[in-house]
């Protein structure tokens, strides 16, 4: 509409998903709708504006089908066998709905489905359950190109702010015809508002069709560049469901699922229930940017790099990598995908430090003293219970990541009986250099200290981007 107002043409696509089209011949849905839609200015009888799906008929008219207990026309759908059927209940079952021109109208909307994957930085449904991505690589340079580029200046010889460089190239920048030196073009009329669409007030029109161009800039809501704004959760405990509140609580972040076999819905208030599932596979279809994972070291070690394929990752059970096949099999994936694990801090502080100075580092040991059932032991539990290389601790792990390795970094892990804090000494030493830290934070109940939650919402934070001052 934008573009029609100011003398132009217009067009839209969009993929979407859940997917609805089975292939010419198939019976599994691989695309969504994958609507279209074109807008032209059409002179005094205002705006040509078409807006379509390219499946023959909305679900919605199926589901109203289905509670009149009405059959729905051929040519709407498929049952599970992937025989058209016109039983409405039969086609919300299977979800498999025919496009409106055959396999011509399917063609169309694959190429829907890469215009909108490539040129947008969106997902490319269509490969999200066979790992076929032959774009991943593109989006996010697509979209931080799309980010830079400088805002509209003029509209058809109207001034927004400063466009002297752009008048004297002789140039107009979004929605204006390129000027060509030595050519002409007649006068066109000035266009007026079609009253079908906007009643009898000019003005009111003329408001609603304002080119965003045209907005002044105090109108136009400068939000954080995130670098990732679909959030996908695996895992809804202490940590993993304090960050789905957050990200849920940001209008700006889109939650698109939370895997968790065990998690009940009704106790998220607002989130949706169809954001939950239970099957890896159907969250590995959802569109997503950056998955963060706070289950289990098994769960990261077999999704992470699944989903480093078409999303970053971040995983807080990183005493997998204490595996060399597993951390080169996410480093496989990284390097293949372009995409990034982040291993966030988990209430440990002091990795950046450790991380810049690691080859001058010689040793380092990290000492954590709890009482037992912050262990998962007994409540008498007392000691040393443990001392050699770090392997089965989260926090050590991390540190051992960001510094010197699994094998050289000690863990000595104590148990104090009635102890209520959660205590971690780490002692680093190396060339020149020595640090010795005690941290300590209130126990939660279990393995979780007070601190953990927020320290886990803040490398979220990062993670996602910000402006304004920020610490690195």
């Amino acid at each position: 509409m934008l573009a029609a107002d100011a003398g132009m043409i217009g067009c839209a696509f969009t993929n979407t998903s859940p997917k609805l089209m089975p292939a010419p011949s198939g019976i599994k849905p691989v695309l969504g709708n994958n609507s279209v839609a074109y807008g032209a200015p059409a002179g005094k009888y205002g705006t040509f504006v078409l807006d379509m799906a390219c499946t023959a008929a909305a679900v919605e008219k199926i589901v109203k089908a289905a509670e009149r207990n009405e059959p729905i026309p051929k040519g709407w759908a498929y049952d599970e066998k992937g025989v058209e059927t016109v039983d409405a209940n039969e086609a919300l079952k299977s979800l498999s709905l025919q496009s409106f021109g055959g396999y011509k109208t399917f063609h169309l909307s694959t190429v829907h489905e890469i215009l909108t994957s490539v040129l947008a930085a969106g997902q490319l449904f269509a490969g999200a359950s066979t790992g076929f991505r032959p774009y991943e690589h593109l989006l996010h340079d697509a979209r931080n190109r799309c980010r830079d580029l400088p805002p509209a200046r003029r509209i058809r010889g109207r001034d927004v702010g400063d466009d002297q460089h752009a008048e004297g190239r002789g140039e107009r920048h979004l929605f204006c015809r390129r000027k060509i030196p030595g050519r002409t073009r007649p006068a066109q009329p000035r266009r007026r508002p079609c009253r079908q669409f906007h009643g009898r007030d000019p003005q009111r029109a003329r408001q609603r069709h304002r080119p965003l161009a045209l907005t002044k800039r105090s109108e136009i809501r400068r939000s954080r560049v995130a670098r990732y704004t679909k959030i996908g959760v695996i895992g809804s405990g202490k940590i993993g469901g304090n960050i789905l509140s957050h990200i849920h609580a940001d209008g700006e972040l889109k939650l698109t699922f939370v895997l968790d076999p065990v998690a009940d819905p009704a106790n998220w208030d607002g989130v949706p229930a169809e954001i939950f599932v239970t099957d890896a596979e159907a969250a590995l279809e959802r569109p997503v940017d950056l998955v963060i994972e706070a289950a289990m070291p098994k769960v990261l070690a077999e999704l992470a790099p699944r989903f480093l394929q078409s999303a970053a990752f971040c995983g807080f059970s990183c005493t997998t990598f204490a595996d060399p096949a597993i951390e080169q099999a996410v480093r496989g994936a990284c390097e293949k995908s372009g995409h990034v694990f982040f291993v966030p801090h988990g209430a440990m502080l002091a990795l950046d430090g450790i991380g810049d100075g690691r080859a001058l580092l010689d040793n380092v040991t990290i000492t954590p003293t709890k009482s037992g059932p912050s262990l998962r032991l007994d409540a008498d539990a007392s000691g040393l219970l443990f001392e050699g290389s770090t392997r089965n601790v989260n926090v050590h792990a991390t540190i051992a990541l960001a510094g010197i390795g699994f094998d050289k970094t000690v863990s000595r892990v104590i148990a104090a009986p009635g102890q209520e804090t959660m205590e971690h000494h780490v002692e680093v030493s190396g060339t020149g250099l020595h640090w010795d830290l005690k941290i300590s934070s209130r126990s939660l109940g279990g393995v979780t200290g007070a601190y953990t939650p927020h320290s886990a919402i803040g490398s979220i934070r990062r993670l996602l981007g910000g402006n304004g001052i920020v610490v690195a």
